[in-house]
């Protein structure tokens, strides 16, 4: 199914509805372009349309909820979701068009003291969407690397990466490539890191 129609019409009604709130920093002007949410709201159906409903998941970085508001209406998999305790005040402006809220804070995955606040749990995969920052400088299976351990912490088959394209279309994540899986069915640059 091409959700791209459909998700065209969803980020008309956000961005005019963003655009009369403000839009806070110059981070934020992502979002202020009907096509880019359009975009983030398509990939996230491709990247859930991909994921088994045989595992659990945490995606950490919650920002505007878009993988939540489509995973509720569309897939119902078992996937909870943590966002950052400094959040930008923007994705909560998202978050409440959407109804599409976290089901945790934490502090930050480069942190050595890294927390998710109330969640006693361990997630099978942990999701990090267009997160290129920790993995262009973290191993992330280096046991020893204080964002793989922090990792551990709460997932324990590996980690699910969906990297947002530098300009010139690559991303750059470290790993170690015999613990690489690809997933082949994946519309888009989805992958697998097995630990």
């Amino acid at each position: 199914m091409d959700f791209f129609p459909k998700s065209k019409k969803l980020a008309a009604k956000l961005l005019n509805d963003c655009i009369k709130s403000g839009v806070g920093n110059a981070h934020n002007l992502q979002y202020i372009n009907e096509s880019h949410i359009a975009w983030l709201l398509s990939n996230s159906y491709n990247i859930l349309n991909t994921l088994s409903d045989d595992n659990s998941y945490l995606d950490l970085g919650h920002g505007g909820g878009f993988l939540k508001y489509i995973n509720s209406r569309y897939f119902g998999l078992d996937i909870e979701h943590s966002e950052w305790e400094i959040a930008d005040s923007f994705y909560k402006k998202i978050q409440n068009l959407l109804q599409s809220y976290p089901d945790y804070e934490s502090t930050s995955i480069l942190s050595k003291n890294f927390e998710i606040k109330n969640c006693n749990k361990k997630y099978d995969y942990m999701i990090f969407m267009r997160f290129n920052g920790a993995f262009n400088v973290a191993n992330i299976t280096d046991e020893e690397n204080v964002f793989a351990k922090n990792v551990r912490k709460y997932c324990k088959k590996g980690v699910i990466v969906w990297p947002e394209p530098t300009k010139n279309g690559e991303t750059i994540i470290k790993y170690d490539e015999a613990k690489l899986k690809k997933v082949e069915r994946s519309p888009i640059n989805l992958t697998i890191i097995d630990f």
